[in-house]
């Protein structure tokens, strides 16, 4: 009988590998997005930008985009489904169009020539990243969105691409419905309604009072809504201006803090600074709805009759101005606290001579010109605002 031979298992061990490295080639792959909004400077420094532009050397606001030369796709990069290809137009007329449009909705954008890419923010706080290129003879133009609410960006990506087309805005009215509306539940009385938005307040206020920073955000977007309210919209701004939520909306628009906050000189990260920026921006934003509604009523002269103290400050005034100055990078703000001051100056007699100490009216006129390149919300009221601020002299 044979032996069989004995079988030798080699011993595993690590196996030496070359690797070559390289760079890559600059077009390889596509500009990735800079962080939008640059909102880490707005504990440090409020009377600067808190929201300042991203660190590109070719990246400018407020100017036409100035394309040069398209990058073709890379192979490996997946490209958004919020994209075209368009055949029958040159780069520079698809960034003019995209410019325009951007402009005429009022979205914030910070332009880089180089990168042919567009950083974008909306008055909801969406933020998007629009690039350009070449593909095939054609233009590739892509919306890719960053933050912020996935419907609102669906609409505002439509918008853009349609203008980079050439195509004319949808109109957004409905048409006539034939077939018979269903049979729909009793719509609640006015005093339902009036709970509600009572409850609503509450709820609000209640939130503000917690330290979490996700409530306070939650109360102030419940502010937002219940200010533009169709319903018992006078109860709701009066309930807001003459309660105590007023002092919040103040220390929000004055300190860009929720109360007297001690701790203004802490290192704040980043997280918390996005916060502070998007809270100031809707207590203004919800200041400004309720005044204009108590003016529309007929009501704003009685209500400064006690909130004269907080409304007329020669500090909030000068906040609201300063933000005026500040259009170039915080367009959004502005034009919030140019619709929040024009009430104010036709309704306080002591508010027209405290707002010319702060030179209101060249800030408006700054605004004015920022507002007519790239924000016309922005331009529309500033304009009103001058012209308020003239008359009154």
């Amino acid at each position: 009988m044979s032996i069989p031979p004995r079988r030798v298992i080699k011993e595993e061990r690590p196996e030496m590998r070359s690797v070559r490295i390289q760079p890559a080639a600059p077009s390889m792959a596509p500009p990735m997005p800079m962080p939008f909004g640059g909102r880490t400077n707005l504990a440090h420094n409020k009377t600067q930008s808190p929201q300042s532009a991203p660190a590109t050397t070719s990246g400018t606001v407020n100017k036409a985009w100035k394309i040069s030369q398209l990058r073709p796709v890379p192979s490996f990069y997946r490209l958004e489904r919020t994209h075209l290809k368009i055949a029958d137009a040159s780069v520079t007329e698809i960034a003019a169009r995209i410019a325009d449009c951007l402009r005429e909705e009022s979205v914030y954008a910070v332009f880089d020539d180089d990168e042919a890419m567009v950083e974008a923010e909306t008055h909801e706080a969406v933020t998007f990243t629009t690039r350009l290129f070449a593909g095939d003879g054609k233009v590739i133009v892509e919306l890719q969105r960053e933050a912020g609410c996935c419907f609102l960006f669906q609409q505002t990506a439509r918008t853009v691409l349609r203008a980079a087309k050439g195509m004319k805005q949808a109109n957004t009215k409905r048409r006539a419905c034939t077939v018979p509306a269903p049979t729909l539940p009793r719509k609640s009385s006015h005093e339902e309604e009036k709970e509600s938005l009572e409850s609503g307040l509450e709820l609000a206020a209640g939130l503000l009072k917690k330290d979490r920073l996700d409530a306070h955000l939650l109360a102030m977007e419940s502010l937002s809504h219940l200010s533009r309210s169709a319903e018992c919209e006078c109860l709701v701004a009066k309930a807001i201006v003459c309660g105590p939520l007023l002092e919040t909306l103040v220390s929000l628009i004055e300190c860009w803090s929720v109360g007297d906050m001690n701790a203004e000189e802490e290192e704040k990260g980043e997280m918390e600074e996005q916060h502070c920026a998007t809270m100031h921006r809707l207590a203004i934003a919800v200041l400004a709805n309720c005044l204009n509604i108590l003016e529309a009523q007929g009501q704003l002269d009685s209500v400064l009759t006690d909130r004269r103290e907080q409304l007329c400050a020669p500090s909030f005034l000068m906040a609201l101005v300063t933000e005026l100055r500040s259009a170039d990078q915080r367009p959004h703000d502005a034009s919030e606290a140019a619709r929040c001051l024009q009430p104010l100056v036709r309704c306080c007699p002591e508010c027209k001579p405290r707002l010319m100490e702060c030179d209101g009216l060249s800030a408006a006129a700054a605004a004015h010109s920022a507002g007519a390149k790239s924000h016309a919300t922005l331009e529309k009221e500033c304009h009103l605002l001058k012209i308020e601020i003239t008359n009154c002299n």
